[in-house]
């Protein structure tokens, strides 16, 4: 991506054992005859588009003295990890029905509370054959109460957080909300969509520029 020359390439491959060496350097004249280029297939700008390098001071400063840095004590029932990992990525609202989810929570909550119930009353209750019939037919209406409510989530695997349709940008994960998904599994592709039409449009836009300036 970075278009090192010949001599930058030398210098890694120096660093490298034998067989990783012969590996990058045969890995790298694959890459050079890609076509369309790797970075084109990539979705990645023209380099005069990328952000400024964060300056190299910042990255070698020492560590400050843990008295400097004290924080509020960090929640277990969160990962922090999480939190503001896609600042300025793409993400998008998952919408889907909410029937699936709730048919499932009550279905199976009503085998277990059953079967709880079951083993303490040692066969004078309601035995287990009627627990799964009232357990169907909880799951049953669970899907047809739920067809009435939607479920909208952030995509990322990772966050998962409730988001609304005029949401522009996740609370947990800080992604920009670029568009909406049925299920989670369309992910991929639509991100891959989008960073396509991205491309073009930045593409589109220095033709024009060039174009004006000629």
């Amino acid at each position: 991506m970075r278009g090192e020359g010949r001599a930058e390439r030398q210098r890694i491959a120096r660093g490298l054992q034998t067989n990783q060496a012969a590996f990058f350097r045969h890995a790298y004249a694959a890459i050079e005859r890609m076509d369309p280029p790797l970075a084109t297939q990539l979705g990645v700008p023209a380099r005069e588009l990328w952000p400024t390098p964060p300056a190299l001071a910042a990255l070698t400063a020492p560590f400050p003295n843990d008295e400097d840095t004290a924080e509020p004590e960090a929640r277990r029932d969160e990962d922090r990890g999480v939190l503001g990992m896609n600042v300025g990525k793409p993400v998008f609202v998952v919408d889907r029905s909410m029937a699936p989810r709730l048919g499932r929570v009550l279905f199976m909550g009503c085998l277990m509370l059953g079967g709880v119930v079951s083993r303490m009353s040692q066969g004078d209750g309601v035995g287990m054959s009627s627990i799964a019939v009232i357990a169907v037919g909880l799951g049953l209406g669970g899907l047809g109460v739920g067809r009435l409510f939607r479920d909208r989530r952030c995509s990322e695997p990772k966050c998962g957080a409730p988001l609304r349709l005029e949401d522009r940008v996740c609370s947990r994960c800080q992604g920009e909300v670029v568009g909406t998904i049925k299920h989670p599994r369309e992910r991929l592709a639509a991100e891959e969509a989008y960073q396509r039409s991205q491309s073009s449009a930045t593409s589109a836009t220095s033709a024009s520029s060039e174009t004006v300036e000629a």
